[in-house]
């Protein structure tokens, strides 16, 4: 069970943080990100959050554990708005005598919830350490 230990959790500016403070932190922009309308801030938060990361130097390998599952439903989540919402085509193909179409205005929707998951759960993976 070596990879849910936190043998890396050492002293970092985190841990300096009284946890009240960054519960509210956390939360407050949780909630910025996820009433965001468009996909700029929550990438924003995103890199913010992997960069806090990587200067606690947390193994890619946890990283890409804790983010996996939310990733895949993300994933699910702009391919399901891709090809079944939306109103203008951008493109479309008969597959096995099935048309499928992709429509422009899903993916950009799509892409905003992606970018909330992705902003969301990078900054819960972030500042939970």
């Amino acid at each position: 069970m070596d990879i849910f230990s936190e043998h890396f959790k050492k002293e970092h500016f985190l841990t300096k943080i009284d946890a009240r403070v960054k519960l509210v932190v956390t939360l407050a922009l949780l909630v910025m990100v996820l009433s965001y309308k468009g996909m700029l801030f929550p990438l924003v938060i995103a890199a913010v959050s992997l960069i806090v990361c990587i200067s606690m130097r947390i193994p890619l390998r946890i990283m890409l554990l804790r983010f996996s599952q939310p990733m895949f439903i993300a994933l699910v989540i702009l391919l399901l708005k891709f090809f079944f919402s939306g109103e203008e085509i951008m493109f479309s193909m008969n597959l096995f005598g099935m048309k499928i179409a992709g429509h422009k205005d899903g993916l950009m929707e799509g892409l905003r919830i992606t970018s909330r998951i992705i902003g969301g759960v990078s900054l819960v993976v972030a500042l939970g350490f």
